[in-house]
Order: C-alpha cells, then sequence, then structure tokens
C-alpha cells in the first residue's frame, strides 16, 4: 500500500511540471483539477474512434435494426473485461426484469475475459434453468472480424460498468455500427451516451441492478428505438481524427509560445 502511494504520490507530483494535460473525458478533466492541477492547463477533448472497415450508410443502417427488431428474442452485448468492477455479474441480475418487463427472449453475448468469467458462467447457467427465455453465450477475446459479425446482430450494447470509467471507447464504436446503449453514468460514460438521443443512462449513485433493467427496457421502446439508433450513428460521427486533431492543436498553439513544452496524454484503456 504505501509503495503504490510513493508511487502515485510522485506521478502527480510530475503532473505538475506539464504544460498541458489532455485526456478525453468531463470526468477525468475533474479529477485532475480536483488534485491540484491548475485548469488552465488540463484540456478535455473527444477521442478518435476507428470506424468500421465497411461502414454503412445511416438509412442502411436503419433498416438492417428495423429488419432485426422484427424478431422477438432481443440481442444484447456486453464487451470488456470480467471483473468485479466492469458490472457483468449486476447485468445478469437484471435480466430476469427486463425479460418480464419486454415479454419476450432474450440473448446476452459477453465477450471477453477475466477473473470472473467462471462465476458470471455459473451464474447465467442458473438463470438458464430458472427461465428457458434467457440465453447466454460467452465468447472470449474476439478479434475486430469476429466482433464486428457479433455486432452485426446485437439490438443494444449494455455497459454496466459499476466505477466511474474513464472514457468508455466501446460506446461510441457500437455507435458507428447504429446500436444504442444502456449503461450506468458513471465517469466518462456521458460524455458519449446522451439520455434518449444514443441510448440511455441508468443512476450510478448507486448503481443497480434495477435501475440498469429499467434503462435497457427503456431502449427498446417501439416508439423510441429507431430514434436511438439514428442517434447512436449522429453522435458516434464526431469521434473522429479531423475533430481530434483540431482540438490537439488548439492545445499546442497554447503551449507552443513556451521556451520548453511538455504534454502528457492521458488515454482511456
Amino acid at each position: 500500500m504505501w509503495k503504490l502511494f510513493r508511487r502515485e504520490s510522485q506521478r502527480l507530483a510530475n503532473l505538475h511540471k506539464y504544460k498541458a494535460i489532455v485526456t478525453h473525458s468531463r470526468y477525468m478533466q475533474e479529477e485532475y483539477i480536483r488534485n491540484g492541477i491548475p485548469k488552465s492547463r488540463v484540456f478535455s477533448f473527444v477521442y478518435e474512434i476507428a470506424k468500421p472497415q465497411t461502414p454503412s450508410p445511416l438509412q442502411t443502417t436503419v433498416a438492417a435494426r428495423t429488419t432485426r427488431q422484427t424478431s422477438q428474442k432481443r440481442n444484447l452485448l456486453f464487451v470488456g473485461r470480467m471483473e468485479l468492477l466492469k458490472g457483468g455479474a449486476t447485468l445478469l441480475d437484471a435480466l430476469p426484469a427486463v425479460k418480464e418487463q419486454l415479454g419476450g427472449p432474450i440473448r446476452l453475448t459477453l465477450a471477453g475475459d477475466g477473473p470472473k468469467r467462471k462465476a458470471w458462467e455459473r451464474r447465467a447457467a442458473k438463470l438458464t434453468d430458472q427461465d428457458k427465455g434467457l440465453e447466454f453465450q460467452f465468447t472470449g477475446w474476439l478479434d475486430k472480424r469476429q466482433l464486428d459479425e457479433i455486432y452485426s446482430r446485437t439490438d443494444l450494447l449494455v455497459v454496466p460498468s459499476l466505477w466511474p470509467e474513464p472514457f468508455g471507447r466501446v460506446g461510441p464504436e457500437a455507435g458507428m455500427r447504429g446500436i444504442p446503449v444502456a449503461a450506468f453514468n458513471v465517469g466518462g460514460v456521458g460524455d458519449w451516451l446522451i439520455d434518449g438521443v444514443n441510448g440511455y443512462l441508468a443512476p450510478g449513485d448507486p448503481p443497480t441492478s434495477t435501475g440498469l433493467a429499467s434503462a435497457i427496457v427503456k431502449c427498446f421502446d417501439p416508439d423510441t428505438y429507431f430514434q436511438l439508433v439514428k442517434g447512436a450513428v449522429t453522435v458516434a460521427a464526431q469521434f473522429d481524427l479531423e475533430h481530434h486533431l483540431d482540438a490537439l492543436h488548439e492545445v499546442f498553439d497554447r503551449v507552443a509560445p513556451a521556451v520548453s513544452v511538455q504534454a502528457s496524454s492521458v488515454f482511456p484503456s
């Protein structure tokens, strides 16, 4: 514990030496300021998200989602490391209520791996025994091609992180494919998930399975789902390289007059 404390104290001391600190969410910007970094030296701007290899026009994306929604089964997706604070157990606990309120079968695909995978698999097996309308698939880690294939049949991404995510890149990545998102309102998630535009936020203080279930159900409201699909594409479009570089150049313009320029760029995992 003391070793970690000394290491982080040294890192914080080093941060005070930088002319600019760049991060990609208002949450992280506020964290640096809260820890004593002058506001004038902390910048937050859009993170560049790689576009799909074969991006579809918005009309094609919406049409595909329309076709998918003619199926009774809702396809949910979790992507990430399987550990406690990623909230997979909370998502699993939310699904019986989701199925009851939506009145149809649910398939949840969990892409990733980690120390909690076995526990989540056991919990999923119990849920399936209790209700045959709940289906689960654990895929392990996937490459980009495999994940794109999963995205193509996904109706909703769920980001159940319990800890304050620095950003949460998977949300905009799904948005570029026209997939709305339900997530807890923690950390930097609110920078890209706009309630009622590209998905719905569940209360994050505290995060509960009941709150997450409500957010998921709202996403599937037949009167709003396709607006969320359009909103997902529109919001995700802002996270491109051009916007990223424009903002980065503004930072350089502000610090370049200094004789010696040091910059630290803090990227989300």
